[in-house]
């Protein structure tokens, strides 16, 4: 006795609700032949956790040619995406400090940051100039802009 089951005929129990439409788009091009290459998207672990996978399938077909099933190959890129998240965040900061002190350097004006305790954070050396402060000893942690 010979077992068949229609294309996608699986549960939808891994997938998010609202990315059931994603499946059935899916299985649309699957049905029509094409492959899906590295489809990143969404799906949940038995235990109900997010994760992100990118999934490769192709239709199986026997000797005259006609889908006899599916090979899905799913690979958890959760990490990666994090990982590639967190590289962005820290190229954000490195360009919006630069930016800042581009902004300073740039300014015509002495320029102080004086922190709540009173403390200078942030000079550049004009600010030296008006003001008489020797910015090496006032402000150590912070090295002032050149201006």
């Amino acid at each position: 006795m010979q077992r068949t089951r229609q294309l996608g005929s699986r549960s939808l129990s891994s997938l998010h609700k609202e990315l059931w439409h994603e499946e059935t788009d899916i299985l649309k091009r699957l049905r029509s032949g094409e492959r899906v290459d590295h489809h990143e998207t969404t799906r949940l672990r038995k235990d109900g956790t997010s994760i992100v996978v990118s999934l490769t399938i192709s239709p199986i077909r026997d000797a005259s040619g006609a889908i006899t099933g599916v090979s899905k190959i799913s690979r958890d890129v959760t990490e990666r995406r994090r990982l590639l998240a967190s590289e962005q965040i820290a190229r954000a900061e490195i360009l919006a400090e630069r930016k800042f002190h581009e902004l300073i350097e740039n300014a015509l004006d002495a320029i102080l940051q004086i922190d709540s305790t009173g403390k200078i954070t942030i000079a550049k050396r004009t600010a030296e100039l008006m003001f008489g402060y020797d910015l090496d000893v006032v402000c150590p942690v912070f090295a002032p802009v050149k201006s």
